[in-house]
């Protein structure tokens, strides 16, 4: 026991020697903990591991496709066959992505419509995912007999914004896409499914023809495990049975049963998290390195008591394990305040997340896990290990002795070893800033990518209904009220706002296939958004009006399908729910793009909005002077036609492209703390390190400064060749950046171009850093008097 306090009182001697550098220590190691632990706590939400508010071990989503579970989907019709033929999913959940326009049900009141995401379901979802009402009730197997009164569950947010958080509203009528539906229970907080809706409306899908052939996803809780072996077994009889039928498109998406959270995600989130792991992993290797500096300095600076103690009879191992234990008491000081503050990072970042829409499920809980914090302190003990590894090494080999003999006062200063870390810390922050930069830039491009447009005084806004007549009457009437406005010179109302409504369809002509952007828009779509005609005509008023099969190609896509031929007068098909519909080409326009990613224009195909579309509308409206001024009066005339449909987000195109920009955005928020972070730790690291340095060899720069040494030799002798291999690290940097930002660039702006911009960048940032960061240390040593040398010997 009596060796263990003394090893603790030389570790204690120890931390008490520098403070301040000490204190710099754990605030380094703090940091880069921090990152790890945030970082690991996102990847584990986007991964789409298990939440703990839900049973997520039974589960199961069943529908056709490849992927995680919650992207497989079924028909209506299909769906309703399954839980019907298949014992195991009779209690099965159908649902399908909804948004409402929920009004009062007193009608002529004044007030308008609000859009609200929502689900309709066939199915109870909340009793499968354990969910009891706040209010009310949930739904029953009455709520979803053909010709029950509509019966709607709201969430908590909803009940409190819309409601005033009213406890009688159990029982209320509210419209709901104009038809009165009955309020019968109220969602606690925090709970929402499958992302952040916020209404929840019954229907009997079985007598719903407009909603059979449209994809649903069904949810099945299966907590006998001996039962998955014969859903299983029975969902394969039936994809056996619609590969016959079907054949390559059956073959391209099976019908399977997929755990719910299974711990997967799509390719490009997935490569995402790979390459944030990286970056951190890079940050934390920089601030251990940059502690590794540090105590190496700080450590050296002592090697004349470490190699007297040596010699008076301590062992290497009681030297070593004071050192060993000083390195632990520093990592679990910055382990603990790693905790902290990524609490504090993951919970505001947790905030945010939910306030975007669809931005985080409201039941999952950004926080940090046990595996993530077990983790992080095993690699922040195997780091106290590695830390003191330079100094056991040179007194196993008796350098220190050596030193003493010698009459040094340190022991050499920085080693070879030292200068290495140094450009191992370059190595680091280049990567890691570099790849910041760059996911930068290319955010920054992809939000201003030219898309061969004139969208300056284009005001635009989104529309959805579930009667599709209503819907079309309102689109007609809008149209019809717009067009004669003052200050507006064009409206379009169709499927399409370029970067924020866009679809995508597989085209098909004679073998070849081609998924595009496919826009249903009408006649004065051109004219909103200006662009112009390459060859052959824009549709007209009587090809939308009859609905005619006819398309204009951009020149990417009559490229891609007809290569040098004239493209029009020729035909192709467009894979639809109902089957394939034949198109003939009437037009080619000029480029243009509907999505805002780089990289090789997006072949897109128009065609004619049809009148009663099953889908989401927008109308876009050209005007004279600023766009945002017209909003609050687009919004009026549409109340004006029907409260009971409910625009959003109204407003001018360039901020629709920002909000459509919410990934790339979120991107942006996970990778500049990390590169900024990288900054500062390359410089507190260069500074702390040239600090020593300055406090060990006061005695000698004050001798040279009495003899008349110049400034510039003093700066050299004290640099001692950091620059030579800062820029071997920082060249090395580059090209590692090179292999792991272009892969990133590709999945995320469609555009895998590292440029020279962002290299210089990177450099021009780090030469600033690192002057600023060394400016301090430097005129602090050539401050140093001779007098202030004598007093240190």
């Amino acid at each position: 026991m009596s060796r263990v306090m003394d090893v603790f009182a030389d570790a204690w001697r120890l931390l008490r020697a520098r403070p301040a550098g000490n204190l710099a220590a754990v605030a380094v190691l703090a940091l880069g903990l921090t990152a790890v632990m945030s970082v690991a706590a996102i990847a584990r939400l986007v991964m789409n591991d298990a939440p703990a508010a839900l049973p997520a071990q039974a589960l199961y989503a069943v529908g056709a496709g490849f992927g995680p579970g919650q992207g497989l989907t079924l028909t209506g019709a299909d769906a309703l066959a399954l839980r019907t033929e298949i014992p195991g999913l009779a209690d099965a959940s159908l649902t399908r992505w909804n948004d409402f326009n929920v009004g009062s049900v007193r009608t002529g009141d004044g007030s308008h419509a609000e859009r609200v995401s929502g689900l309709l379901v066939d199915g109870d979802p909340f009793r499968l995912l354990g969910w009891s009402m706040a209010l009310g009730r949930g739904f029953d197997a009455g709520d979803f007999r053909p010709g029950a009164p509509a019966a709607v569950v709201i969430g908590d947010a909803l009940w409190r914004t819309r409601f005033a958080a009213d406890p009688a509203i159990i029982g209320r009528q509210v419209r709901v896409d104009g038809a009165p539906a009955t309020v019968i229970g109220v969602l606690p907080p925090r709970r929402a499914y499958p992302f952040q809706q916020q209404m929840y409306l019954a229907i009997a899908l079985q007598t719903d023809r407009a909603q059979m052939d449209r994809p649903w996803a069904a949810l099945a809780r299966i907590d006998d495990a001996d039962a998955l072996g014969g859903i299983e077994a029975a969902l394969a009889a039936q994809q056996a049975d619609r590969e016959r039928r079907l054949g390559e498109d059956a073959r391209q998406a099976p019908l399977r049963l997929a755990a719910l959270f299974d711990g997967q995600a799509d390719p490009g989130t997935y490569l995402l998290i790979v390459v944030l792991a990286i970056v951190v992993g890079l940050v934390m290797l920089l601030a251990a390195s940059n502690v590794g500096g540090l105590l190496l300095v700080q450590w050296l600076g002592r090697g004349r008591d470490l190699a007297t103690r040596h010699a008076l009879g301590a062992t290497s191992g009681r030297v070593v394990a004071g050192l060993f234990v000083q390195a632990l008491l520093l990592v679990v000081a910055a382990w603990l305040l790693a905790v902290a503050s990524a609490n504090l990072v993951l919970a505001g970042f947790g905030d945010y997340l939910r306030s975007v829409e669809n931005g985080m499920p409201l039941y999952a809980e950004l926080s940090l896990s046990l595996p993530v914090l077990a983790i992080s302190a095993l690699v922040a003990v195997a780091m106290a290990a590695v830390l003191m590894l330079p100094t056991w090494r040179r007194l196993r080999r008796g350098d220190l002795a050596v030193g003493l003999r010698s009459g040094a006062r340190t022991a050499g200063g920085l080693s070879r070893f030292g200068r290495a870390l140094f450009g191992m810390q370059s190595l680091l922050a280049v990567v890691t800033v570099l790849a910041t930069v760059q996911a930068m830039l290319g955010a920054r491009d992809q939000m201003r990518a030219p898309l061969g447009m004139a969208t300056d005084s284009v005001v635009v806004a989104q529309f959805h209904g579930s009667n599709a007549e209503a819907k079309a009457r309102f689109a007609e009437q809008l149209r019809e009220r717009l067009a004669i406005e003052p200050g507006v010179e064009a409206v379009t109302v169709s499927a399409n706002i370029p970067v924020a409504l866009v679809t995508r369809r597989d085209v098909v002509r004679e073998e070849q296939r081609l998924n595009v952007d496919f826009a249903p828009v009408d006649a004065g779509y051109r004219n909103v958004y200006g662009f112009a005609m390459r060859s052959g005509r824009w549709f007209d008023s009587e090809d939308v009006a009859a609905a005619r099969p006819v398309a204009v190609l951009d020149p990417s896509a009559a490229e891609a399908l007809f290569g040098d031929d004239d493209p029009i007068g020729r035909s192709f098909s467009i894979q639809e729910s109902a089957g394939n519909v034949d198109y003939q080409v009437i037009g080619v326009s000029q480029p243009v793009r509907l999505v805002g990613r780089g990289g090789a224009d997006e072949p897109s195909v128009f065609a004619p909005v049809p009148r009663a579309p099953v889908y989401e509308l927008a109308v876009s409206v050209r005007v004279r002077g600023a766009p945002e001024a017209f909003a609050p009066r687009l919004r009026q005339i549409a109340t004006g036609i029907d409260a009971d449909f409910g625009l959003t987000d109204v407003g001018s195109f360039a901020a629709s492209r920002w909000r459509a920009n919410g990934w790339t955005r979120m991107v942006l928020g996970l990778f500049a703390p990390l590169g900024v972070l990288a900054l500062v730790l390359a410089a507190a690291g260069l500074s702390a390190l040239l600090g020593s340095l300055v406090a060990q060899r006061v005695r000698e720069i004050g001798v040279r400064r009495a003899l008349g040494a110049p400034a510039g030799g003093l700066i050299r002798t004290l640099l001692g060749g950091l620059g030579l291999w800062g820029g071997v690290g920082s060249a090395l940097g580059v090209g590692l950046a090179f292999l792991m930002v272009g892969p990133l660039s590709q999945t995320l702006y469609g555009d895998n171009h590292v440029g020279l911009v962002s290299v210089m960048g990177t450099l021009a940032a780090m030469a600033v850093v690192l002057l600023l960061a060394s400016a301090g240390p430097v005129r602090r040593a050539l401050r140093i008097q001779p007098t202030e040398a004598l007093r240190e010997e």
